[in-house]
């Protein structure tokens, strides 16, 4: 086997982890903790798991990236690995200030949460419809 298509292969496989791991949280995991846990549960959970899995995916986004530097795919991945950094440095802080006050149904913290989740839930599935786009062009 050529040194490319090992290449190739790799980050092929990388990225089919990170996918995996995207749709299995997005799709499976956040919904079963909004079905099965209540607050303050719920919130503890996912700002205990929510830092794990942007870490983990930003780094497989990465390494899936490295394998096949020279090609187009690989500034799609790390434009993704660098949406997990912003979603974990800017707006899950900024997230969990505003939680206690949204509790507490201050109108201000809110709306604050309201757009910053949304704008971490928006983030998330442009990622994921990046990595599919990217994955599917790696796999032909």
């Amino acid at each position: 086997m050529s040194g490319i298509l090992t290449l190739h292969v790799l980050a092929s496989l990388l990225c089919a982890l990170l996918l995996g791991g995207m749709v299995f949280f997005t799709f499976v995991v956040t919904p079963t903790v909004f079905r099965r846990l209540e607050q303050p549960a719920r919130g503890a959970f996912l700002e205990a798991i929510l830092p794990v899995y942007y870490r983990v995916m930003g780094l497989l986004a990465l390494a899936a990236a490295l394998p096949v530097w020279y090609r187009s795919e690989a500034w799609i991945l790390f434009a993704v690995g660098i949406g997990f950094v912003v979603a974990d440095r800017l707006l899950r802080p900024r997230i969990a200030r505003h939680r206690p006050g949204r509790e507490r149904g201050e109108p201000a913290a809110t709306a604050a949460f309201r757009r910053l989740h949304g704008a971490s839930m928006v983030l998330n599935l442009a990622q994921l419809v990046l990595v599919l786009g990217v994955f599917l062009r790696l796999a032909r």
